[in-house]
């Protein structure tokens, strides 16, 4: 039987739906034995030798991409090389070992899992992996002092962070010892990868067979070993079955009419979007933990769902909107036998929350925890199968679907061991963020870690500090006040703000306005305002006095402003834009400034909460 007999008997199995693959170089069929038709079950046991040969010979070589690795492949092409996909991070050993040992145990994982030795690039049919027989690997060395500081190796790395991988040519794994030049040992071990070849779980799966490597006790490589590309050829498999066109329409049904949710921002959305991000760090302490946890246990809920409803709370507490949707990634690992293999296996559920003005903890949790529980129970569909069904606008400024991430990480990675050797391992930040704001949250001794990743285009820092202060009051608030309004809780950034206003207003009875227009009284020949361009203009004190006051004037006849409604102001950043805005104040109204290119629903939306005049 040639290679094109067993592709169509291949074919026409999974037509049937009839799914064959290889474990330990034995054929296996992932379909209930009693449910394949004696005529078929009869062909494969006769072609059994051949298909085996066949899926070992040529289904190893090179194959499709996961769904995974599709948006991962998609963007690099869309979007270009970035830094933003690499999985980077610090481990540190708990003894010194040689570089020797260490590029011999990596490149040992190397030939182990296939998938880490993969490229990936275009044929005719599309986007391909095709594995590397013979990769190049060479782990680098660094010469560093005795009892080198973790922030030490950290500032030593700043070439390699911003690395960017040729995923058609490299080798998408990197590594460097830091090795104490007396000893020619080291126990500082810098490790990268790309994300369309690992996940966040095959990180811990790396670290504890390199463990096993160095000490020894590695079973080896087994040649017939289930790989990722068998994953691969399962998921398209399970694509075509009627199960997974069902769990698509549940995500169809839950996400129709659905409004881009966003985060008010500090400075304008650009066109493109960027990826150049900084993080945030902050903690919730061991007490705090325990009676949020004990919280939890009387709503019947989940750390997990807690946090969640915490965040969903911070969100509508930040944006106003009612109708939140945000995402979620999951392990994306429910058949046994790929809980332990290195790949791209991650999904991200979009799930969407309703809330109305008045709910409290007790009522938003109940629906985050029946939003969770349908959303785990459908989530095999891959997110790229969401959007395409959907038939979302693509746009180059942000994703189609959401731009705010909850990574939830109940067990932390921070110490793995292999008998007498342990590891510690430090994620560290490589100035990306993969969408607008990602919350990570990770389960520790002391009590849960978080950080905040955020692209530095769109947020500022102290937005973000107040964003982490936010939510560690809002946890608080779940479990001391859990049938108050979520919107009368208190948020240390809104104290912060009041506060600021009393002691300016305390040491200064003058306001902005008052000040400037004495300044004019006495200067007005003086130059108040400059604008540059290809036109340049200027305002001395004395004119914008006068122009101010002729539009104050005006907004005061003006039927349409009776009342103290705040005054709506979209014009460009000119001298104009300053003199409305004085105008305003000097009619007695409070002005409401709106960029110039912000969407026009969310303009809407804004004059709507505002109830402007005009």
């Amino acid at each position: 039987m040639d290679n094109s007999a067993i592709q169509s008997l291949l074919a026409e199995l999974d037509g049937l739906g009839i799914y064959v693959y290889l474990q330990d170089g034995k054929l296996k069929l992932r379909t209930k034995l009693a449910s394949v038709p004696s005529e078929q079950l009869a062909r494969i046991k006769a072609q059994k030798d051949q298909l085996i040969a066949y899926m070992q010979q040529h289904n190893k070589k090179q194959g499709r991409l996961s769904s995974a690795q599709q948006r991962i492949w998609f963007i690099s092409q869309y979007e270009g090389q970035s830094n933003a996909y690499n999985m980077a991070g610090v481990v540190k050993l708990s003894r010194p070992v040689t570089l020797r040992q260490a590029n011999d145990a990596i490149g040992s994982l190397l030939m182990r899992h296939e998938v880490l030795r993969s490229n990936f690039k275009y044929d005719e049919q599309g986007a391909i992996q095709c594995i590397n027989e013979r990769p190049e690997f060479a782990l680098q060395a660094q010469p560093v002092a005795p009892n080198v500081s973790k922030s030490d190796i950290v500032k030593r790395l700043d070439k390699e962070l911003s690395y960017c991988f040729d995923l058609e040519h490299d080798l998408l794994l990197r590594a460097t010892l830091f090795v104490d030049e007396s000893t020619q040992q080291g126990q500082w071990l810098y490790v990268a990868m790309h994300h369309i070849v690992a996940d966040g779980w095959s990180v811990g799966l790396f670290v504890q067979a390199l463990l096993e490597e160095l000490n020894g006790q590695s079973n080896g490589a087994t040649s017939h070993a289930l790989q990722y590309l068998d994953y691969v050829h399962w998921e398209q498999q399970y694509q075509r079955t009627d199960e997974y066109q069902n769990q698509l329409g549940y995500w169809r049904e839950q996400l129709t009419e659905l409004e881009l949710f966003e985060l008010p921002t500090s400075y304008p959305r650009n066109a493109n979007k960027s990826y150049r991000g900084r993080t945030h760090h902050f903690v919730i302490d061991g007490p705090r933990l325990a009676s949020f946890n004990s919280q939890c246990k009387s709503l019947e809920i989940t750390q997990f769902a807690g946090l969640l409803s915490v965040f969903y709370a911070l969100l509508h507490r930040y944006s106003q909107k009612l109708d939140i949707i945000l995402g979620v990634p999951v392990l994306n690992r429910s058949m046994a036998e790929f809980e332990s293999m290195i790949g791209c296996f991650i999904n991200t559920l979009p799930l969407r929350v309703q809330v109305d003005e008045a709910i409290n903890f007790c009522t938003l949790t109940a629906q985050v925890k029946e939003t969770v529980k349908q959303g785990l129970a459908h989530q095999n569909v891959a997110i790229e199968d969401i959007i395409r069904s959907l038939d979302l606008t693509k746009s180059s400024a942000h994703s189609a679907l959401f731009q705010v991430l909850f990574n939830y990480n109940g067990v932390g990675l921070d110490t793995l061991s292999n008998g007498d050797l342990s590891a510690q391992v430090f994620p560290v930040d490589n100035h990306s963020a993969k969408f607008d704001l990602t919350l990570n949250i990770t389960q520790t001794d002391a009590g849960l870690a978080a950080t905040i990743d955020y692209c530095d285009s769109l947020f500022d820092a102290q937005l973000m500090n107040d964003l982490g202060d936010d939510f560690v009051a809002l946890t608080e608030a779940f479990y001391t006040q859990p049938d108050s309004p979520i919107t009368q809780l208190q948020l240390p950034s809104i104290l912060r703000a009041n506060q600021l206003l009393d002691n300016q207003a305390k040491a200064n009875s003058h306001s902005v306005l008052e000040s400037i227009l004495t300044h004019g009284q006495t200067h007005p020949e003086k130059i108040a305002l400059l604008e540059q361009g290809t036109e340049p203009r200027q305002l001395s004190y004395g004119e914008l006095d006068r122009q101010s006051a002729l539009v104050a004037h005006s907004i005061c006849k003006h039927k349409q402003f009776s009342g103290y409604a705040p005054i709506a102001l979209l014009v460009p950043r000119t001298i104009n834009s300053v003199v409305a805005m004085m105008a305003v104040l000097r009619s007695g109204h409070a002005y409401l400034p709106l960029e110039q290119g912000t969407p026009v629903s969310r303009i809407i939306e804004v004059l709507h909460q505002a109830q402007f005049a005009i």
